[in-house]
């Protein structure tokens, strides 16, 4: 018979792929960081701490490091050379301010008179408007320390002026704050919920004759006097 080739054996099947675990691991990394980082660009940090620098169960001790003095905006007290009077001004316009827009900012400035050089300052500390913090520079909540993101949206606590979010916020109704601190007809502003807590914590000491602790709160700047306490609870 005539010789015949052995037949040829051909595997069609695919030899399985040599993975490499390090290209792998690496690849799933960078798969978790971009939605991390897609997570902290909508919702702000992919970890939110629960433990709060500044709890909302503040005493007389821990609110001293706390709360933040408001810095306020631009005021001067000068002597009516005609009347003698002395009068007090104070600039409105914050945006003019830092733009270095002397017209706008000349436009914006409300007068007030007073009996005293020490009236008018004292006026002044009781009218002239907290400056608001800059969203830019302040990227974080001052209270929960959560940074800010498309879901959690700053907002300035309009008694103090950091910058806080919703969940660190409450409602005032607008005559709890100096008419000179609010620009629109608001029936209600947002304030920072420390600011509230300063608030209620002064009222109450001056109802129970704490005076020192009361002296000490409003010690820290941000307490309004020629003002209704209408947020009691």
């Amino acid at each position: 018979s005539p010789l015949v080739d052995p037949p040829i054996h051909v595997n069609l099947e695919r030899p399985p792929l040599q993975h490499d675990t390090r290209r792998a691991r690496s690849g799933g990394k960078k798969r978790r960081a971009r939605k991390s980082n897609v997570f902290e660009i909508l919702f702000g940090d992919p970890n939110p701490s629960s433990a709060f620098r500044r709890t909302m169960k503040l005493d007389i001790d821990s609110a001293l490091g706390a709360i933040l003095p408001r810095t306020l905006l631009p005021w001067s007290v000068l002597k009516h050379r005609k009347t003698g009077t002395w009068i007090l001004t104070i600039n409105m316009n914050q945006k003019a301010l830092e733009s270095n827009d002397a017209l706008s900012a000349s436009k914006s400035i409300k007068a007030y008179s007073a009996a005293s050089p020490q009236e008018g300052e004292a006026l002044a500390k009781c009218l002239a408007p907290p400056r608001m913090h800059s969203f830019t520079d302040h990227q974080a909540c001052f209270i929960c320390e959560n940074r800010f993101a498309v879901f959690r949206r700053p907002t300035n606590c309009r008694n103090c002026g950091v910058c806080v979010c919703a969940n660190c916020t409450t409602l005032w109704p607008v005559k709890m704050v100096p008419e000179t601190y609010c620009s629109k007809r608001e029936k209600s502003v947002s304030v920072c919920k420390i600011c509230d807590w300063l608030s209620s914590a002064f009222r109450l000491a001056l109802l129970k004759g704490q005076y020192d602790e009361a002296i000490a709160l409003y010690a820290t700047g941000n307490v309004n006097l020629r003002v209704p306490f209408a947020n009691v609870k």
